[in-house]
């Protein structure tokens, strides 16, 4: 009757090994989910307020085909009474941005997006915006890559990745601007060009700068995991069709 049941030692210590694996397992997953679901919220937050700018600007200065687009400044200057600057980095400042920015592969990314033709600036939300114009010439058809944006969800603050922190839209003078419910797709670049450009374990060196039409309707960063391709040009023909 005074006999008392305990485990012993090397019970608790296996018990505490098998709990430490299990813990080392699911921890960092549980993590990478959460942080995955927080890029997400900050990607269309960002989205939101960069279509509110040019939305409200095209009800001022008349819709985008109609904008001086000879360079990225011209473009700056419409959408810069709409946008909450903290630094104005302009064309030759790079210190909005990383010196180091990479692709999905971790490789050097294949497009620098800071160059002397792109508008670079610092919003007051952390996020860094790179505004690059195709010039009148050349938007003068409905659905070219008229203006392109690049923005990074956490300015120059590290990963410094394409389809991690990095991303971007493009807006084309027969779409527009997206609304704040809506990404649009219209472009005469073929589909599977941008397929590329959003590949696990792909080798485009500009792979992962488009993911922002998955993370965007998707609302997860599965291709950070899984090939997507497939379910890829399924939404971007989807979307483009929409145009």
């Amino acid at each position: 009757m005074n006999n008392k049941i305990a485990f012993t030692l090397s019970e608790v210590l296996i018990t505490l090994s098998i709990l430490g694996v299990v813990a080392a397992i699911s921890i960092p997953q549980k993590y990478q989910r959460y942080t995955e679901k927080t890029t997400v919220v900050k990607v269309k937050k960002i989205f939101n307020a960069l279509s509110e700018a040019f939305n409200i600007a095209e009800i001022e200065n008349g819709p985008v085909y109609t904008w001086d687009k000879s360079s990225a400044t011209s473009v700056f200057n419409i959408i810069k009474p709409y946008l909450q600057i903290k630094k104005d980095c302009g064309l030759y400042d790079n210190s909005c941005f990383s010196s180091s920015i990479k692709n999905l592969n971790n490789g050097t990314l294949g497009l620098n997006i800071t160059d002397t033709t792109r508008y670079k600036i610092l919003l007051k939300d952390g996020s860094s915006l790179s505004i690059w114009s195709a010039g009148n010439y050349i938007c003068r058809s409905m659905t070219t890559r008229c203006i392109v944006l690049f923005f990074d969800i956490n300015g120059p603050s590290k990963p410094n990745k394409a389809g991690v922190d990095i991303f971007s839209m493009y807006i084309t003078p027969k779409a527009g601007i997206s609304t704040s419910n809506s990404l649009n797709f219209l472009s005469d670049s073929p589909i599977s060009d941008y397929i590329n450009q959003c590949k696990y374990k792909g080798t485009s060196n500009l792979n992962g700068l488009v993911c922002i039409y998955w993370l965007f309707y998707k609302n997860n960063m599965d291709y950070l995991h899984r090939d997507i391709s497939s379910e890829f040009q399924i939404l971007l023909q989807n979307l483009r069709n929409n145009y």
